[in-house]
């Protein structure tokens, strides 16, 4: 039995569709799929603020729930609302609109009860942000791993996150962001002390386009890390172990 079962079972079986009609606007809806092949779940991702609807993404998948744009957390079972996003009201028009607004890469924590974000401002006069960590409850807003940059102004944008079943360790998938050919990584972050254990580059040398890095973790510290090269036209898929408390 693979040690992956459960991330690869998810990852197949929601996706985003998009649902247009003649004279209708665009709707974006995820769908669940469940063992048997059978749509078991729909849900539009429109937040509805009155008579408005509100556009939101999907920015973060696991087993333990997928998290939209305004940090809303549904069941991937189920498609029920875990965690309602947090909103604040335009009295103006008596409606609300959703507190958060984020494009990065993010993870629910279910042990912790947090939110990691990754949201980097990166030009040739700043280096901003990183990865970090919500606290939905009070808001706070804490960086535990700085934005990766170079010289020349690239940035190491992460693009997926995946977390250990234990809660210590994050996996990280990053893209090289600039102009010019992109490298990718895989990283392993450490929460007990926010630094990282473990970093490994690709395409550097090889001056390739690298894109599309994925993570995904199994039992037994089992994790698969995957990457596209552009250049090759062919996708490259790593086996990781990692062992420790």
């Amino acid at each position: 039995m693979s040690r992956f079962k459960l991330p690869i079972v998810f990852l197949e079986c929601y996706n985003g569709r998009l649902c247009s009609g003649e004279g209708t606007p665009t709707e974006i809806a995820l769908i669940g799929i469940d063992s048997d092949g059978r749509k078991s779940w729909e849900r539009q991702t429109a937040f509805q603020s009155g008579t408005h609807r509100i556009d939101q993404r999907l920015i973060g998948a696991s087993t333990d729930g997928l998290v939209l744009s305004s940090l809303e957390v549904w069941s991937p079972k189920t498609g029920e609302t875990i965690i309602p996003a947090a909103t604040r009201a335009i009295l103006s028009e008596s409606r609300a609109v959703p507190l958060h607004t984020y494009w990065g890469a993010a993870l629910y924590h279910p042990v912790r009860k947090r939110f990691y974000v990754f949201e980097a401002n990166v030009t040739l006069t700043a280096r901003q942000g990183g990865l970090f960590e919500i606290n939905p409850s009070n808001g706070t807003k804490t960086l535990v791993h700085r934005v990766v940059t170079t010289l020349l102004g690239g940035f190491d944008r992460i693009e997926a996150i995946a977390l250990r079943p234990d809660g210590r360790f994050l996996a990280l998938a990053q893209r090289l962001s600039w102009r010019g050919p992109t490298d990718v990584s895989f990283a392993i972050l450490d929460l007990s002390t926010n630094r990282l254990v473990f970093h490994e580059r690709f395409c550097h040398h090889t001056n390739d386009i690298c894109a599309d890095p994925h993570v995904v973790i199994g039992t037994m510290g089992a994790i698969g890390f995957s990457y596209a090269n552009m250049n090759r036209r062919e996708h490259q898929l790593l086996l990781y172990e990692l062992k420790g408390s």
